[in-house]
């Protein structure tokens, strides 16, 4: 009998409860069935993802294959039906199935993934080439998109009002606009439901084959979420976050085909989902602690950035202390509107306008260093919202500390970048 590997089977039994461990337990009895129903004979070490075992295998005429068992979720149901619908284009070919047992005989691809053997441009342009290629009519009975949608918006409201201060107020408006105007109208599409670089593979018969697809039907758009919060380890060590993130989206759609705005607006769902599911059950790479709140922290800011739409962050000559972690935005104290009125354009959430507060006794704040005609502060980039609801800017003063009201908020952890835990008070030093 195989033996299951020790961080599966914690992993389930924390997950999933005593349930998880009866199906831990079974498991390989489970397995040994299936090799004698499928005469096929172990070929290698048993691997494992998050909810299931990978077994390489030799059939009867001595092909190579793998077994697949995954714990029986909801979420595992369709991915059979997937693979059949594509018939080896673009994923591995399914060569037999028991849906009993949640389990598949599917062709081998390569161990490495497009994870580990590319980055940047090339490893977004796979993906969506590889988008492109799977997008073919959804069989019937595959689960629709659109059919979530009153549960996505349910979910998002529940989530706002248990975390009220978790995101801005317009990127959780952006996300449930989304989902009524975009989520409830999708073509019939295939969708994987999971497209990112760890689930392509290399192949033989096709340079990338994909693998572990959820099977929806709906907009193939949706999966450029998916893969543009896989790339969060990369991004959020983005100088500019905006510009990273901007190019995955543009690499992606024009490689996959896909309307970018439609791209946009499915990643900026996925961002704001991202916050609450991080808070609830944090993420596979991070449970809990210090690292978990980095992450949600960082959705939160890209979902703020997408809802912005900029692309680059213009400071002016002394750097934002914020700028690594809020990412670009349209301007930072108006220094890209030139309207010189301390107005902090990362808070001007809905149009509203609103002149600076009263810098502290070692702040310098005028019209002319807003502008970036020289001034000696950059305009603060999490845009602080005072307690009154107003948007207001402030600044960082020559000596490296903050004015008053921004050490205030960020004391009573009302400075949005405070609660993230994106940015630390460390403050650039002059150019």
């Amino acid at each position: 009998m195989i033996r299951i590997p020790e961080a599966l089977a914690r992993g389930t039994v924390e997950r999933e409860g005593q349930r998880g461990a009866a199906w831990i337990a079974g498991l390989p009895a489970t397995v040994d069935g299936l090799l004698r129903r499928w005469d096929c004979e172990p070929d290698g070490t048993v691997l494992h993802g998050g909810v299931g075992v990978v077994l390489p295998v030799r059939r009867p005429d001595g092909r190579p294959a793998v077994l697949k068992v995954s714990f029986p979720h909801p979420g595992n149901v369709h991915e059979p039906d997937a693979f059949t619908a594509w018939g080896g284009r673009g994923a591995v070919l399914l060569y037999a199935r028991d849906d009993e047992r949640f389990a598949m005989l599917l062709e081998r691809a390569g161990v490495s993934s497009l994870a580990e053997q590319a980055d940047g441009d090339e490893l977004v342009s796979v993906a969506g080439r590889l988008s492109r290629r799977l997008a073919v009519p959804a069989p019937p009975g595959l689960p629709r998109l659109r059919g979530h949608a009153g549960r996505w918006e349910e979910e998002l409201r529940a989530d706002a009002a248990r975390w009220a201060r978790a995101l801005a107020p317009r990127a959780l408006d952006a996300a449930v606009a989304t989902v009524r105007e975009v989520g409830a109208v999708q073509p019939g599409t295939l969708v994987h439901g999971d497209l990112h670089a760890r689930n392509i593979l290399p192949g033989e018969r096709e340079p990338w084959l994909a693998v572990d697809p959820k099977g929806y039907a709906g907009d193939p758009a949706y999966d450029a979420g998916t893969l543009l919060m896989s790339r969060a380890l990369f991004l959020i060590e983005a100088d500019d976050l905006g510009r990273a993130a901007h190019r995955v989206l543009d690499v992606f759609a024009e490689a996959a085909g896909l309307d970018r705005e439609r791209v946009r607006r499915w990643a900026r769902f996925h961002a704001v989902r991202a916050v609450f599911r991080g808070r609830r059950h944090g993420f596979r790479v991070a449970r809990e602690g210090a690292r978990r709140d980095r992450l949600v922290g960082f959705a939160g800011a890209l979902a703020e950035l997408l809802t912005h739409g900029g692309r680059t962050c213009r400071v002016p000559r002394r750097p934002c202390m914020f700028v690594r972690a809020c990412g670009p935005r349209r301007a930072c104290g108006a220094a890209a509107r030139g309207g010189g009125d301390g107005v902090s354009d990362h808070a001007a959430r809905g149009g509203q306008r609103s002149e600076a507060p009263p810098a502290g006794p070692r702040t310098t704040l005028s019209r002319g260093s807003a502008r970036g005609g020289g001034g000696q502060f950059a305009g603060c980039a999490a845009g602080w919202v005072g307690a009154a609801g107003s948007p207001a800017a402030v600044g960082v003063g020559a000596t490296g500390s903050l004015p008053p009201v921004c050490d205030s908020a960020w004391r009573s952890r009302r400075c949005p970048l405070a609660r993230t835990g994106m940015a630390t008070r460390k403050v650039a030093a002059p150019r």
